[in-house]
């Protein structure tokens, strides 16, 4: 059973079925592909079987008594032209050279005078050129003979005295031209006639040719004989006759002449060609073959009056029949072939020629032998049609593959094709517009159009019962001839033909060969020369108008745009063919669609298909399903009217998700006015139906999708709004209204419908190319005041994962400016999180509501906030937004002495106490990061002033002036000073001194201001001066003379004492250092003091300190205290020197070792005290040996001050 065409079995290599052609190839069809359908050669197979039946006529032929006439009657294409070649070769092999064989193609001289051309046709195939066989058959012949000798004979008088004249004129001439020279020159006469004589010969000869040739004396020698051309039966019987005789000359005693194609002339030209022949066929030496139809003579005879009378008990003898006796004493008829000889034949024909046969061998035995199967109809008996078929599906073919067709994978289709276009030429033309024709007339399927049915009616094989249908036959309009019976013949024929149709299809269906598709019809696919990929596609094309358009777009689901682009027209114009509902199924598949062209094929679909769907939308008879695509059409097209008809039809329709879904799909395709009025079709169905409306943000274009969203916006929050939290049902809050009782308060409850829905929105505008513009609209609108609670909890929840990780900074910032604008402080840190660290390219927007939100929301806060978190955040917030701000310095001041002036320094508030100095804290920090840092800022003016006003306002603990001082930390270092002026001009309270002192000491530590005076200092009470003060003191650097004031009360750390004194001069550090001395500071202090060095002056104030001490110990301290002071110069040895002698002249152990300590400080004795001093101390070491370490030792050793020790060899020799 065939497939129905509709649903056509899928090919493995569809795909590749129909390849873009270029130009054509330069070989269409090829010389191997086409099977000769001449006579037989010498080199023949017998594929017929017609051997015996050749051997029999040639025999015949050559053994029966001559003349012999044979006549071999077969049917048109029987293969009785082949038999010939068998002949021949037969009548060689028995005769060899003494039998002749000619060829007469009775149809090549069809409708002329055939004894003229038999003879003719005769004489060229045997090779004759006399005259006679050829110019001679069509005009008389005429001869002319010259004859000297004869006319001579006759005329001899006449010669002679022709000679005697010539010979008068030379002479003459001799004589005129000697006179005229003698006459004319001295010559003589008789020297020039000499001279004259041998040109005379040549004026006697021209003289005596004018005699012979100008009275046309010669013309009796001319004799001229004429032969007609023959004319009558015997004529050319004699003229026959001298053509076998020239023919047979020599060894050939027999001529076999082959008469055919006889059948293929007219009926006229048959009864002629065998009248005529009736004069050469008594030619004894000859033996006649004629092949022909017998029932093509026989019908041909029928018109020829016969003389003989019907004989009612012999009444052959009135038939035709009985004329063909008197011509041919020998019968002989070609046996029919059975179909599956002929079956066979084809496959014998083919299976050994090139070209496309070798190409279906290649395919495969099933391919090949299948092919021929469906090649070969039952009804076909001439192997001359059998080869017509194979050579029709041969060129069939090539055409095809030339267009682009893989021919190999519809082999079998092109056979069904090319049988139907050979035997049944209405049928396969009539498929053209019934596509189906076929399986309806297998009564597979059932026709319901009246067209479809009209169609199979004329082709169906009728019922006896039925009446007759004057309908056209399978085969196309009969020849009719003008016999009594012709009515009914030509019935019976239609119905033999309509006979054979049914039992082709039958044929082809049992063994399952599909029909052939459309495509094959005009031997190219659907779309011309701009190829379909998929044959398929071509079919479905084809049978548009007869299929749902449901199983249009699942035959073109794999399709790209560009095979869309030649699809979508050819769907359009077979719907232009069709009216009522099969143009609705193809206009319907063709806008479905047009939904899936890519914008590059935009135009050509708009351009070939748009003009019949814009009048069928106008005229209203589109289909709900095909409006998206035709509105897009009319997009293109600008049409506007027409999309606003469309739109407009789409509002009155109850539109289901699908429609919906695809007018969300053409987003990208329309322009903008069309795409707004969709947006607001897709909102209004947004709470029922959301994915639309979510699909169409998904793919309108970037340059349009932020006006789309705008437009919508508000709708699109009310809806959300509803679903998160629905307004409550009033029929209770009315009942209880009408009771008198007024209604119970219930909050409401969110239902999550709408977070759900803001997710999926999300979902559907975040992978777009623009999608941190869309994400961050759709979330602006979420976080803004106009959405419920819920949405504006998601919003913040979600600010991190959704615009925190967003590219544009700006975006960024805006969405954390709009949170701190439109959300409470508690979620300022989620939105303050987003700000960028760096200022980025801002936009103007933001850059304002950056400035409103700094003057407005983020400064005032500074003075409010409570949370610990988030008011130590706010400096960087401000920081980040002061970045992002366009703003004016007088506003900002503004803004900032108002926030200044809220946190008020004095209050009876315990908790606004608590949060002042924070909230001081954290506006000075933020004030000085937004100042420029200039000494004459507005804003660090009002740091300074705010400061004053807290000495007067507050009393000054030990945590006020820690925390006062905290703040003054903050100030820029160019503007302490200004503080300190502050402070300054402050007006002691009682106690206060201590506070004071601390503040200034602390402000001018900053900036590196001056000392106070010392008697701020030394009016602190003793208690209160702490060496925290006085190493602040000290640190300013104070004169060396006010230290020494306080030296004795201070209480100095030798830290700070040690870099103060590093500044002094030596000079003043000696006399600190004496001060300190006699003041009784600590070691600790003096060395401090002496750490960076001293002069002379405190080597003598030592040693008139250890000259009046009388204990060793006192002295041995006096020698600690110096030597802890850096060493000193080369100058100052004398002085140690002489120190070192007077404790050496003490004779103490105690002394000694201060002397060894002191000179070595010094670096060594001076000049002029070695001797002396080594003299010394030798004799106190040696006195007291005990008392200096070995170091000691060789240090004085080392300084020359002690005799190097002996060694145990120069103990015992001496040295």
């Amino acid at each position: 059973m065939s497939v129905p065409p509709s649903t056509v079995r899928p090919r493995n290599k569809g795909a590749d079925m129909f390849k873009k052609p270029g130009a054509p190839p330069a070989e269409v069809v090829r010389r191997e592909d086409l099977i000769p359908d001449n006579r037989l050669g010498a080199d023949y197979t017998d594929l017929l079987d017609h051997e015996a039946i050749a051997k029999a006529v040639a025999e015949i032929a050559l053994k029966a008594e001559a003349p012999v006439n044979i006549a071999l009657f077969g049917p048109w294409g029987s293969g009785k032209s082949s038999i010939y070649s068998m002949i021949t070769s037969h009548l060689e092999a028995a005769a060899g050279a003494k039998v002749r064989v000619a060829r007469y193609d009775a149809w090549k001289y069809g409708g002329q005078e055939l004894k003229r051309n038999f003879i003719d046709s005769l004489s060229d195939s045997l090779g004759l050129t006399d005259a006679d066989f050829v110019d001679g058959l069509h005009q008389d012949q005429t001869k002319t003979k010259l004859s000297i000798s004869a006319w001579a004979r006759e005329n001899w008088r006449s010669l002679l005295a022709g000679i005697g004249l010539a010979a008068v004129v030379a002479a003459l001439w001799i004589l005129v031209q000697a006179g005229a020279t003698k006459l004319f020159t001295d010559r003589g006469f008789n020297a020039t006639a000499e001279a004259l004589i041998p040109q005379a010969g040549t004026v006697f000869g021209l003289a005596l040719v004018a005699v012979l040739v100008g009275p046309k004396a010669f013309e009796g020698a001319v004799t001229t004989k004429i032969t007609p051309a023959p004319v009558g039966a015997d004529q050319f019987a004699s003229r026959f006759r001298k053509l076998v005789d020239k023919a047979l000359k020599g060894k050939p005693d027999r001529l076999v002449v082959f008469i055919d194609e006889l059948d293929r002339c007219s009926p006229d030209d048959v009864v002629a060609t065998l009248v005529d022949l009736k004069t050469f066929l008594d030619e004894d030496r000859c033996a006649f073959v004629v092949a022909a139809d017998r029932e093509v003579l026989e019908r041909a005879l029928l018109n020829v009056p016969q003389a003989k009378p019907v004989r009612e008990l012999e009444p052959y003898y009135a038939t035709p029949g009985a004329f063909l006796d008197k011509i041919f004493q020998h019968q002989i008829a070609l046996p029919p072939l059975r179909p599956r000889a002929l079956t066979q034949f084809a496959r014998e024909l083919a299976g050994t020629q090139g070209g496309v046969w070798e190409d279906l061998r290649a395919a495969g035995n099933q391919t090949y032998d299948r092919t021929i199967f469906a090649l070969v109809p039952v009804h076909v008996r001439s192997p001359r049609r059998v080869k017509i078929l194979l050579n029709n599906y041969a060129t069939t073919v090539r055409i095809a593959q030339a267009r682009g067709i893989a021919w190999l994978e519809r082999a079998e289709e092109l056979a069904v094709l090319t049988v139907l276009q050979t035997e049944f030429p209405a049928v396969a033309e009539e498929m053209r517009r019934v596509p189906r024709l076929l399986w309806y007339l297998r009564g597979e399927e059932k026709p319901t159009a009246p067209r479809t049915i009209e169609a199979v009616r004329r082709f169906e094989v009728i019922d006896d019962e039925d009446e007759g249908d004057d309908g056209e036959s399978p085969a196309g309009e009969l020849l009719r001839d003008e016999s009594a019976n012709a009515a009914d013949k030509a019935e019976h024929a239609e119905d033999t033909l309509r006979h054979q149709l049914a039992s082709y299809l039958a044929k082809i269906a049992a063994v399952n060969i599909d029909d052939p598709r459309p495509d094959l019809m005009y031997l190219q696919g659907a779309a011309g020369r701009e190829q379909l990929s998929d044959p398929h596609l071509g079919d479905v094309i084809d049978y548009a108008t007869d299929t749902a358009p449901d199983e249009i777009l699942a035959a073109f689901s794999a399709a790209d745009s560009a095979t869309l682009a030649v699809g979508i027209p050819l769907l359009v114009v077979e719907g232009e063919g069709a009216v009522g509902p099969g143009q609705a199924f193809a206009y319907e598949a063709a806008c479905r669609l047009i939904e899936r062209v890519d914008a590059e094929h935009q135009e050509v679909v708009a351009r070939e298909a748009g003009a019949p769907l814009i009048a069928a939308a106008k005229a209203g008879s589109l289909t709900q399903q095909s409006l998206p695509g035709a509105l897009m059409v009319a997009c293109w097209l600008e049409a506007g009217e027409v999309a606003k008809q469309l739109l407009g039809k789409l509002r009155e329709n109850r539109l289901d998700e699908d429609v919906l879904d695809r007018l969300a799909r053409l987003m990208p395709h329309v322009d903008e006015t069309t795409g707004q009025a969709v947006m607001q079709l897709l909102v209004e169905h947004f709470k029922a139906v959301p994915q639309p409306l979510l699909t169409a943000l998904h793919h309108v274009s970037v340059d349009d999708a932020y006006g789309l969203w705008n437009s919508v916006k508000a709708k699109v929050l009310e809806v959300l709004n509803d679903l998160e939290m629905p307004e409550p049902d009033p029929a209770p809050a009315a009942a209880t209204a009408a009771a008198g009782t007024a209604p119970a308060a219930a909050d409401a409850v969110p239902t999550g419908l709408g977070v759900e829905r803001v997710n999926a929105l999300i979902e559907a505008v975040g992978p777009r190319a623009d999608g941190e513009w869309m994400v961050s609209a759709v979330v602006e609108e979420l976080q803004s005041t106009a959405a419920c609670a819920a949405l504006r909890t998601w919003a913040v929840g979600n600010a991190d994962r959704l615009i925190g990780t967003m590219e544009s900074a700006d975006l960024r910032a805006w969405h954390a400016l709009a949170g701190i604008r439109d959300y409470p402080t508690s979620a300022w840190t989620t939105w303050a999180g987003l700000l960028p660290d760096e200022a980025p390219d801002r936009t103007s927007e933001t850059a304002a509501l950056a400035a409103e939100m700094l003057v407005e929301k983020l400064v005032p806060a500074l003075a409010t906030v409570a949370d610990d978190d988030l008011r130590s955040r706010l400096p960087d917030v401000i920081a980040k937004v002061r970045a992002l701000a366009t703003v004016d310095k007088e506003v900002l001041s503004t803004a900032v002495r108002d926030a200044l002036s809220a946190v008020q320094w004095k209050t009876d508030d315990e908790a606004e106490r608590v949060l002042r100095w924070p909230r001081k804290e954290v506006l000075f920090d933020t004030t000085v990061r937004l100042s420029s840092l200039g000494s004459d800022d507005q804003l660090i003016s009002m740091l300074v002033d705010d400061l004053r006003k807290a000495l007067k306002s507050i009393a000054l603990s030990e945590d006020t002036i820690t925390k006062w001082l905290g703040l003054s930390e903050k100030l820029p270092v160019d503007v302490i000073s200004s503080l300190s002026s502050v402070l300054d001009e402050y007006t002691l309270s009682d106690d206060e001194e201590t506070a004071v002192l601390r503040l200034k000491l602390a402000v001018r530590g900053r900036f590196g201001g001056a000392a106070p005076p010392v008697a701020e200092v030394q009016a602190v009470p003793a208690d209160e001066l702490t060496t925290k003060i006085a190493d602040s003191w000290l640190r300013l650097a104070p004169p060396v003379g006010e230290v020494g004031e306080l030296l004795a009360a201070g209480r100095f750390t030798p830290a700070a004492m040690t870099s103060y004194a590093a500044a002094l001069t030596t000079a003043e550090r000696s006399g600190l250092w004496i001060q300190g001395a006699d003041a009784g500071k600590s070691d600790g202090i003096l060395k401090a003091i002496g750490a960076h060095g001293v002069d002379a002056s405190v080597i003598e104030h030592a040693r008139s300190a250890i000259s009046s001490a009388t204990r060793e110990p006192d002295r041995a301290a006096h020698i600690q205290r110096l030597v802890d002071t850096a060493q000193p110069s080369s100058e100052l040895k004398k002085v140690a020197s002489e120190l070192a002698t007077d404790l050496l002249a003490r004779d103490t152990a105690g002394d000694l070792k201060s002397a060894v300590k002191l000179i070595i400080w010094a670096g060594g004795p001076a000049h002029g005290h070695v001797i002396i001093l080594r003299a010394e101390f030798t004799a106190a070491v040696e006195k007291h040996h005990k008392v200096l370490s070995n170091k000691q030792r060789e240090s004085l050793i080392d300084l020359g001050l002690l005799p190097q020790k002996k060694n145990w060899f120069e103990k015992v020799f001496g040295g």
